[in-house]
């Protein structure tokens, strides 16, 4: 396909979310995580798996977010799930870590749920984007038949 995108598509929330996921993943990799975080008590292996999709998501979302061609599409689904499903994972992992060693408070009950309620807008945001793609699709092949 290789008709231009429209450029109003670009979700300046989804943007503003990629830039700064992706600078924070990118500064815990180089520097390390913050002490005393929830990070910080997270498997090493299960961190550096996390950080590679949220880093990996963040800039591969924001190259298809910016591509000027209908494959950017393509690209930023694949972007927006490996965020979804890192930040759906982390929420998910910090919520276990947190029951498991009692400490939920006020201040704490939104560790867990917010990473899991912003991996599952990304993931909507992806489903939004493959339906997009789909019209596109069937746009394409009707002008193809005619």
């Amino acid at each position: 396909m290789r008709s231009p995108k429209s450029p109003a598509r670009q979700d300046p929330f989804e943007v503003v979310l990629c830039v700064v996921f992706g600078i924070s993943a990118l500064l815990q990799c180089f520097y390390g995580s913050p002490p005393n975080s929830a990070v910080e008590n997270l498997p090493p292996g299960l961190r550096m798996l996390w950080l590679g999709l949220t880093l990996s998501g963040c800039l591969t979302t924001l190259v298809g977010v910016f591509a000027r061609r209908v494959w950017g599409y393509l690209i930023e689904q694949i972007g927006l799930g490996a965020l979804g499903w890192s930040l759906f994972a982390f929420g998910t992992q910090l919520l276990t870590m947190q029951i498991h060693q009692q400490t939920i408070s006020a201040a704490t009950v939104l560790g867990g749920p917010l990473p899991i309620a912003l991996g599952v807008a990304f993931l909507w945001k992806r489903r939004q984007v493959s339906q997009d793609l789909k019209t596109l699709r069937a746009i394409r092949a009707r002008r193809t038949a005619s």
